[in-house]
């Protein structure tokens, strides 16, 4: 299905600069090994708090998953979370049917915006 999950903020992620469907994408991420549904959750599904008061780029980035596209950069982030996302990296081939990306960071980090009913952890290897 190619609609984004039910309580998206609204024009989410519309309303992201370079927002563009994804287009056989490599991405890397951040998992335990094998990649844990878990693993594959937004911070919106987790419930994560917020520090400070959330811009609504900062809402709508919540709602996607953060993936990288060159393995140095993920590497360079799994080494800054220690703690925190376990220690595998995981890649995936993002196609048009899978979702939405954008570059939303600084290097090759983008936030991926996957339509409902995408299997996700079937895509991480």
């Amino acid at each position: 299905m190619t609609t984004l999950p039910a309580g998206f903020p609204t024009g989410c992620p519309a309303t992201i600069p370079g927002v563009r469907a994804c287009a056989n994408d490599v991405v890397f991420r951040i998992t335990q090994n094998p990649p844990s549904a878990t693993d594959l959750l937004s911070f919106a599904e987790l419930g994560r708090i917020w520090k400070r008061p959330p811009s609504q780029t900062d809402v709508c980035k919540g709602h996607g998953i953060s993936v990288f596209t060159d393995t140095r950069d993920a590497c360079h982030f799994r080494g800054l979370q220690p703690n925190g996302g376990g220690q595998y990296l995981a890649t995936a081939t993002l196609t048009q049917a899978h979702g939405l990306v954008a570059k939303t960071g600084k290097r090759s980090h983008h936030t991926w915006w996957p339509f409902h009913g995408t299997n996700r952890t079937a895509l991480f290897k």
